[in-house]
């Protein structure tokens, strides 16, 4: 299937503003993905979005297998140096209505909010996500499991940790204010 990347990218894009709207925070966790899509979830998708089997299916069903590969694939990597490519993905998290910012390793989370770490090497990035008890998640690729750890490595295989960045999802805020007033 050959796939229209900037036309996907829009699309896509437009579907998980919507997913991230009707719910509160990404539901996936530490279970691993099971369903038939799995190489649609890789680092990134994990680290960031954390989407459930469900989901993943229905972007599928909705936008075509590859789909979110549109988000994640950064053309000519060896060109880029390792900021650039978190700056990159940055930006396409934040297309989403995800807010993303640069933090530290001990900074407070707060109800919707997570720590991503983000690694680099010479030829790759790598992502890992903090989850609420403190451990750290990570896929190492599209189709690995999930893997945890206590503590998060300072290296992980050929790369190193660069930084970590603070992710808020902006709409569970929004859906409480109208639980609030009663909407």
């Amino acid at each position: 299937m050959n796939i229209d990347f900037d036309r996907s990218f829009k699309g896509i894009i437009k579907e998980i503003k919507l997913i991230l709207k009707r719910c509160a925070e990404p539901a996936r966790q530490l279970k691993n993905y099971n369903c038939f899509v799995t190489d649609e979830a890789n680092c990134f998708i994990h680290a960031f979005f954390n989407f459930s089997d469900n989901t993943l299916e229905e972007i599928v069903k909705k936008h075509g297998y590859g789909a979110l590969y549109t988000i994640w694939r950064i053309k000519n990597l060896k060109n880029k140096s390792d900021e650039q490519i978190g700056q990159e993905l940055v930006k396409r998290v934040q297309k989403t209505g995800l807010q993303v910012e640069e933090c530290d390793e001990y900074e407070t989370m707060e109800k919707g909010q997570w720590r991503v770490a983000y690694y680099s090497s010479p030829t790759d990035y790598h992502f890992m996500r903090q989850e609420e008890d403190g451990t750290w998640s990570s896929k190492r690729g599209s189709l690995a499991n999930v893997e945890t750890f206590k503590k998060l490595p300072p290296k992980f295989e050929s790369y190193k940790l660069k930084k970590y960045f603070k992710v808020t999802n902006p709409y569970i805020y929004k859906e409480e204010e109208k639980e609030n007033k009663g909407e």
